[in-house]
């Protein structure tokens, strides 16, 4: 597989969405001083780093050990994906992402640097099924090792996201927020339909004719 580091990159952070999620981890961390607030994204960040790389190192044998088609797996990782997407269009927050009652436990909670903001929030569904798909089309050493590459950037780029994340709400406010959600939807629904249209074409060969 030839893997385009930028394209790649691009898909994973969109899905990942630490800028999107800026409201709900300023919210989430309002009680904390600046330094824990500051440890809370470090944390955070490594948590998605360890999480999607577990998954892209095991992502293929869970789908030979449940048998799964490859390209069955990877349609349906991408209508997720697209759901996302769509949602981010919409400026909204993706149950995909975190539900109402996972919402309410967050105050229940000591520590909010894992759950929910790691779990499900910035590694979640879309984004596990995203790197389960990328690690089913490996095709040998350096493929992976891109794919480490792409899971450690990403986690690099949320970590400096997250720690600007009070600069970055003051200077683009509520609409900025809302404007930038949406492009980084629509960039990841035209990813997810290229992918889609792939996949289907593989399950489906009639359509590439």
């Amino acid at each position: 597989m030839d893997v385009n580091l930028s394209v790649e990159f691009i898909a994973l952070f969109t899905i990942v969405n630490p800028i999107g999620n800026i409201p709900l981890f300023l919210a989430l961390t309002c009680d904390q001083t600046p330094q824990e607030q500051k440890r809370t994204a470090l944390v955070a960040s490594a948590a998605v780093m360890i999480t999607l790389l577990v998954t892209l190192f095991s992502g293929e044998t869970l789908l030979k050990l449940f048998g799964i088609n490859i390209n069955a797996f990877r349609l349906a990782g991408m209508a997720v994906v697209a759901s996302l997407a769509w949602s981010m269009l919409k400026a909204n927050t993706s149950q995909l992402q975190q539900s109402p009652a996972e919402n309410q436990e967050v105050v229940e909670k000591d520590s909010i640097a894992i759950v929910p903001l790691a779990i499900p929030l910035l590694a979640g569904a879309a984004s596990i099924s995203l790197v389960i798909n990328f690690a089913a089309e490996v095709e040998g050493l350096a493929d992976m090792i891109k794919g480490v590459v792409i899971v450690v950037l990403v986690s690099i780029a949320t970590a400096l996201t997250l720690l600007a994340a009070p600069g970055v709400q003051r200077v683009l406010g509520i609409s900025g927020m809302k404007i930038l959600t949406r492009i980084f939807g629509l960039l990841l629904l035209s990813i997810a339909l290229g992918e889609s249209a792939e996949a289907l074409k593989v399950l489906f060969p009639a359509l590439g004719t």
